[in-house]
């Protein structure tokens, strides 16, 4: 199961854990069975989700740092050594992790220790906060802009419920969720958007003869045990990230990449498809899965989402999470820990030795594999918002990810921002208090983004985030139009001139305007967040407009601009793109998503494919979607 979800796009193992909770709980008598492999399932099912995000460009909400770093790889010709040195940290920094949680529960069942859960919670939002400015300071070539996509994510998070007070934000005819489509924002401003714009490039992912073999994975394999000391180092710090509740895979992959990126001398390699920055994410986002078990089972607060559906199965075996588990139902926990140790390492092997097939997918016509992929996340998006408005979210997503990356905003910190709003919106008024706690945390939360920005201007000199990205495709996707790419090449400010890129900044600026407006006009104790979210967009936008306006040089960002800008008849293939998406929605308001799911791929294999494969590309895509 954990192979599956792992290599179908879009197909998150929360969907299938909550798929597969009531046919356990219905079917499975002994709670020892039942409970630990929806347990195992949890832990081990990250081992393969960044398969999607390296071969195919379709990253989940928690593998935008393996995207960046590993596509790129398999851009060059690298995807089967990429996969084969993943698989191998993978398995060691998830034994630490594993390791890590036996000593911590053998400890507190020894010392009857239990840490207070206040303290574990002002943990996630100090450690959410620190992460919202890691990623913003990580694209140190255009700072302000990544602290503003950082605010514009958080102001996009409060869309709808506010998780306190009950009061409606931004809620667009009354929508009862909190946070704005999370799951299909997401998708949509890096998965969606990534494979239309290598839809679009009408080639392969990979150059003609890249090496796809079982040899070379092995290869890559023999290079990541190498790394070794880096995997246990990673490991143990995600693994003590991961028993803080609600931090999540995403958070602690970001946290540990900005920790590889500071101990590590040359910083000029990250951002551009470096191997040891995918290394460091992978080990301690493996290693996080481990450490979730811990406050789930100790205080009976879940690690992250899917853990919560194991709390829900100890309860509705009669089994109360707490210290009392470990003497109780010890032999539950005991075989949770073996089932974990045992589970990576089988994962990864079966991994290991489909890797070389899978590479081959990265020498295919990327338009093959977008027919079917694009139909894919929008019935993931729907799936994840429990309706066809999910769908059509994801797509709006998808043109402000495309407008993103044509422009050289970074999209990592907006979805910083949008991971992070619901968490921080909901302890907020616990920092606005005067309980010692409060006072505490609150100035700290302040003092961040300062001291953020101070580190950041002064590890300018090792380049951190400068070469975050490809600097051909940066500068290429906003300089096409033959302006902000000349005022890039001239460097020095000049006078005032409005261009493509200062009106998408003065959107953005708008929107914020918008959002305070909106906030200002509504009750009074749900309005605080959204008026301090939007205000910082408006504060930051404002100061990168001024500097667009003057047409001032930009730095690299860490994120991949417009691959397909550039390329012969870009224009007409970006109209034609728009009208398939158009006709698909049309479609799916005719005859439903199901059936216009099916249909969809005639259209991109006959438009942007040539002789027979096109035809090829459209019977395989639809027989794949109708299958599915």
């Amino acid at each position: 199961m954990a192979v599956f979800v792992g290599l179908v796009p879009v197909v998150s193992s929360t969907l299938v854990i909550a798929l597969s909770l009531p046919f356990i709980v219905l079917n499975i008598e002994d709670p020892l069975i039942g409970i630990v492999m929806l347990a195992t399932l949890t832990t081990v099912s990250s081992v393969m989700a960044p398969v999607s995000a390296v071969l195919f460009g379709l990253p989940g909400t928690a593998s935008q740092v393996t995207f960046l770093e590993g596509n790129q790889l398999a851009r060059r010709g690298l995807a089967a050594h990429t996969l084969g040195a993943m698989y191998a940290v993978s398995v060691i920094g998830g034994l630490t992790g594993v390791l890590a949680l036996a000593l911590a529960l053998s400890a507190s069942a020894l010392l009857g220790f239990t840490t207070p859960i206040e303290v574990m919670l002002y943990g996630l939002v100090i450690a959410g906060a620190l992460y919202v400015v890691v990623v913003a300071l990580l694209n140190s070539g255009a700072m302000v802009k990544g602290m503003a996509a950082a605010a514009m994510g958080l102001l996009l998070g409060t869309n709808g419920l506010d998780p306190i007070e009950g009061v409606r934000n931004y809620a667009f005819g009354g929508s009862d969720q909190s946070g704005f489509f999370l799951t299909a924002m997401v998708i949509g401003v890096f998965a969606l958007a990534e494979v239309i714009d290598l839809t679009m490039t009408r080639q392969p992912l990979a150059p003609h003869g890249a090496l796809a073999n079982r040899s070379e994975v092995f290869r890559g394999v023999r290079y990541g045990l190498g790394k070794w000391r880096i995997a246990i180092r990673h490991g143990l710090f995600g693994v003590f990230l991961g028993a803080v509740p609600g931090i999540g895979s995403g958070v602690v992959g970001w946290l540990s990449y900005a920790t590889g990126i500071f101990l590590t001398k040359d910083k000029s390699k990250f951002g551009t498809g470096s191997l040891d920055g995918l290394l460091f994410v992978e080990s301690a986002k493996n290693a996080s899965r481990a450490g979730g078990a811990f406050p789930t089972i100790l205080f009976g607060v879940p690690g992250g989402r899917t853990w919560a559906f194991v709390i829900v199965a100890l309860l509705s075996y009669g089994i109360a999470p707490g210290p009392q588990m470990l003497e109780r139902n010890g032999d539950i926990v005991t075989m949770m820990v073996f089932s974990f140790a045992l589970g990576v390492p089988a994962v990864a092997a079966i991994g290991v030795f489909i890797a070389g097939r899978l590479a081959k997918l990265t020498l295919i016509p990327y338009p093959v594999i977008g027919a079917v992929a694009i139909p894919l996340v929008f019935l993931g998006a729907s799936s994840s918002t429990l309706g066809v408005s999910g769908g059509y979210v994801v797509f709006a997503a998808a043109a402000l990810g495309l407008l993103m990356k044509r422009y050289q905003w970074p999209r990592p910190p907006l979805v910083a921002g949008l991971l992070l709003s619901n968490s921080i919106e909901r302890f907020y008024p616990a920092f606005t208090t005067h309980e010692a706690g409060g006072m505490f945390v609150w100035p700290l939360l302040l003092a961040l983004p300062v001291a953020g920005v101070v580190v950041a201007l002064v590890s300018k000199r090792g380049r951190i985030g400068v070469a975050g990205a490809p600097l051909e495709e940066a500068h290429g996707s906003a300089g096409s139009n033959g302006t902000a790419g000349r005022s890039a090449a001239a460097g020095d400010v000049r006078r005032v001139a409005v261009t493509p890129l200062s009106l998408f900044t003065m959107a953005i600026v708008a929107g914020a305007v918008w959002g305070f407006y909106e906030a200002v006009s509504s009750p009074l104790p749900g309005r605080a967040f959204p008026l301090l979210a939007s205000l910082a967009v408006v504060v930051l936008g404002s100061v990168q407009l001024v500097f667009d306006l003057r047409r001032g040089k930009s730095g690299a960002i860490m994120d991949i601009g417009m691959r397909s800008a550039g390329m012969a008849g870009a224009r007409r293939t970006a109209l034609l793109m728009s009208g398939v998406i158009a006709v698909f929605i049309a479609l799916i308001l005719v005859i439903g998503p199901r059936y216009a799911t099916i249909v969809f791929p005639i259209g991109p294999a006959l438009l942007f494919l040539e002789g027979r494969m096109r035809w090829i590309g459209a019977a395989v895509g639809v027989a794949l979607l109708a299958a599915f």
